[in-house]
């Protein structure tokens, strides 16, 4: 492992690396000067775009993972939970480029509504019989 550090590896920093290295010691710079950790980065992104730095970075596209459960897994009525990565003595979000969704089938409502596609969706996992399926695709 090497430390992408530019002051303490400058000949194997370069390209994406050099880029990066820009990116963490503007953060350092920032905390430095006693802004939280979540505002350094926000600051350091800013400077990054501002000067052609970490192109794409921001650009990069949600990653969102959806697990579909056949059980109560969560203590709560809604059969709909998203979860992110959090810091958790702060309470801040990391990102929002990335979350966890988990559908609880058996807390789905008794009565669907045509009018909510995630719902008839779900029920369509749920669906046990062709009979099941039929009443859906009435909806």
């Amino acid at each position: 492992m090497a430390s992408v550090s530019i002051a303490r590896n400058a000949t194997l920093v370069s390209g994406k690396c050099n880029d990066y290295a820009v990116f963490i010691r503007q953060i350092r710079e920032h905390q430095q000067a006693g802004r939280s950790l979540e505002d350094a980065i926000k600051s350091a992104m800013d400077f990054c775009v501002a000067n052609g730095i970490l192109v794409g970075f921001s650009s990069l596209p949600r990653t969102i993972i959806i697990s579909i459960v056949d059980f109560n897994l969560f203590d709560c009525v809604e059969f709909h939970s998203e979860y992110r990565a959090l810091e958790v003595t702060r309470h801040t979000t990391l990102t929002d480029k990335m979350s966890l969704h988990y559908f609880e089938l058996p807390k789905l409502p008794d009565s669907l509504s045509a009018e909510n596609g995630k719902e008839l969706w779900l029920a369509l996992f749920n669906a046990e019989t062709e009979e099941e399926i039929k009443k859906l695709e009435v909806l």
